[in-house]
């Protein structure tokens, strides 16, 4: 069953407004922290990811800049 053009049009359109809220949340380290402590506790993945996203930022601190980014669908 082919994917309906409708549906793909109306995410190509969404594309771009959940890409600016994902930047948007990438570039709030608290938010990003806060909102999935609850998914921490669960997920041994998600766990591992804020270990690392908190010791970046304290690298950050440090150094000039440093981005981490990674996207997990699932």
């Amino acid at each position: 069953m082919p994917f309906p053009e409708s549906h793909w049009k109306q995410a190509c359109e969404l594309a771009p407004i959940f890409n600016e809220l994902v930047d948007r949340v990438s570039l709030d380290p608290k938010f990003l922290q806060d909102s999935l402590s609850r998914t921490k506790k669960a997920d041994a993945f998600t766990s591992r990811l804020l270990d690392i996203h908190s010791k970046m930022l304290e690298i950050n601190k440090k150094e000039d800049s440093v981005v981490l980014s990674v996207i997990f669908t699932g």
